[in-house]
């Protein structure tokens, strides 16, 4: 320890006259206070000393002391420790001696003198005097278990005034104690053990400083710190596997300081679970077969690491992995059908494991009755020459080993020899022209006009009769009958090929109170080209047909 250094901060010299008399006849003058930072008093210390409560208190037996108790009413608790000096002095006013005394916080200082003060003589001088004592260090030790996880403490012994502070510095050493390295972020006085501690040794350098300076104390290493190697405790998994469709779970548990990480790789055995091998990619604790997986076993290898060492365990292995049978959920149809175009099915087959697929493209010429293209067995089919007429479909045959299943696309139109310029509904509309009609006898033959067009608007059609004119040749029959019959309109290429038919069958009915009737004729998603031709043509075999006209026909451009 630092010598004691007293520094007198004021003396107060009291009057000679008397101020107040003590027990014992002696003379005692007024106080005075010292406030805080005044000279050396410590920063927060304020006291003041109250000389009128100055007494005698006990002589010992042989009578050569006596003990004055003097009171330090005003005292802050900063100021224990601080020094009171009272001295006593003659009516001449020479000092007769000094006593000392430590203020405790209590508001009182006893100053004992080494002689009786006789009757008649004064007290007079007062001191509080900084007693400064450099930051001071006995020791320090850690406390704590040296295992990972675990807190360790710092417990550092220390004194100085004015009062002191302790900074710590927790260090490290990972090569027996040669070398030590600060803690990043390891400034209080507790710390808790790492994986970055494991196998090292830990100690603290605390600083201890006050206004004197500084002391400074390294503490005894602890260690080499220590952990628990990692256990699995649990490794199970659930789940009825099935390809594509249903996954299985795995729930790993394991134990160990530092906590351990679990990684999970999953693996398959093709011989009943002699001989395992991993899947590739297969590393989360949930896991859905591949193909591949069809008809395996599955299990799951978990490995728990901590920064002690690694374990490795493995669950039962799962039940057989199933599959499904195949389905054809769609069949989308793109592209054109003229000759030298293409048209592609792209189908939406499921099925685990996935299904083989086997196509064939057929052609129809009324979309009924269906025949196998040669050689056409692929996803894409490009129509020949042979093909225009007809309308094409594809067949799909999917197989696995849970079952096979046949699916057919939607059919096109009827394939054309050259691209066509426009697609939508055509539609003939078919109403008699009453300016002919004689409506009080028998009925004679009606003028009808035909009106045709597609439904996308962009064709126009001029129509043509047997005669040449723009009028198709329609009978009336007799208003006391009713008559019944069919109309077909049928579309051909420029080649005279046909593309495409539609029509009605249904009663036409008399004329009534001037009533008249308008028949539609619609070939849904027409296909029309340059030189197609619309021709008309009537039904036979009844008494009296609706339709005379042979070949009206419309011809389009």
């Amino acid at each position: 320890m630092r010598p004691i250094r007293l520094l007198l901060l004021a003396l107060l010299l009291g009057a000679l006259g008397f101020a107040g008399v003590a027990a014992a006849g002696l003379v005692v003058t007024p106080g005075d206070s010292f406030g805080a930072g005044t000279g050396d008093v410590q920063v927060g210390c304020v006291a003041t000393v109250d000389t009128a409560a100055v007494t005698t208190k006990t002589v010992n037996p042989a009578g050569s002391f006596e003990v004055l108790g003097v009171d330090v009413s005003g005292l802050a608790p900063d100021c224990a420790g601080q020094q009171v000096t009272v001295t006593a002095r003659d009516g001449a006013g020479d000092a007769l001696g000094t006593a000392y005394g430590m203020a405790s916080g209590a508001s009182t200082a006893r100053a004992n003198f080494a002689a009786p003060i006789p009757d008649g003589n004064q007290i007079t001088d007062y001191a509080i005097i900084v007693q400064d004592e450099a930051a001071q260090v006995y020791g320090g030790f850690l406390t704590g278990q040296a295992v990972v996880g675990s807190t360790l403490t710092a417990v550092v012994a220390a004194a100085g005034l004015p009062a002191q502070t302790v900074g710590y510095t927790w260090l490290r050493s990972t090569d027996g104690g040669s070398n030590w390295a600060p803690i990043n972020g390891a400034g209080g006085s507790t710390y808790v053990l790492t994986a970055a501690d494991l196998a090292a040794e830990i100690r603290v350098h605390a600083s201890i400083t006050n206004v004197d300076g500084t002391e400074s104390v390294d503490t005894d290493p602890v260690g080499p710190v220590t952990g628990a190697a990692p256990v699995l405790t649990q490794i199970e998994v659930t789940g009825t596997p099935v390809v594509f469709q249903s996954p299985v779970t795995a729930q790993v548990a394991a134990t160990g300081t530092p906590s351990p990480t679990v990684d999970y790789i999953w693996q398959r055995s093709i011989d009943g679970g002699v001989t395992w091998a991993d899947i590739p990619g297969a590393t989360n604790s949930t896991f859905t077969p591949r193909n591949e997986d069809y008809d395996t076993y599955l299990r799951l290898r978990a490995t728990a690491t901590n920064a002690v060492s690694s374990t490795t365990g493995y669950s039962g292995k799962t039940s057989l992995v199933g599959g499904f049978a195949p389905t054809v959920t769609s069949m989308t149809m793109t592209g054109s059908v003229y000759v030298g175009s293409a048209v592609r099915v792209n189908p939406n087959v499921q099925g685990g494991p996935i299904p083989q697929e086997v196509y064939q493209w057929q052609w129809s010429i009324d979309g009924a009755e269906w025949r196998d293209i040669d050689g056409a067995t692929a996803t894409t089919y490009s129509p020949v020459a042979g093909d225009v007429g007809h309308r094409l479909r594809m067949r799909i045959l999917a197989i696995n080993p849970l079952g096979m299943t046949t699916a057919y696309s939607t059919f096109t139109r009827a394939v054309s020899a050259t691209q066509i310029s426009s697609i939508g509904d055509l539609t003939l509309s078919l109403a008699p022209n009453w300016a002919s009609v004689d409506p009080t006898g028998p009925w004679t033959s009606a003028v009808a006009g035909i009106s045709a067009g597609l439904s996308d608007g962009t064709t126009s059609i001029t129509t043509y009769n047997s005669s040449g004119t723009t009028d198709a040749s329609v009978w009336w029959v007799n208003g006391t009958e009713d008559p019944a019959g069919s109309v077909t309109a049928v579309l051909y290429d420029a080649d005279g090929n046909v593309v495409q038919a539609g029509g009605f069958s249904s009663q036409f009915n008399s004329y009534v109170g001037g009533s008249y009737w308008t028949h539609s004729i619609t070939i849904s998603n027409a296909a029309v080209g340059p030189g197609y031709e619309l021709r008309v043509v009537n039904s036979s075999g009844h008494a009296i047909d609706a339709y005379q006209s042979v070949a009206t026909r419309a011809t389009l451009p």
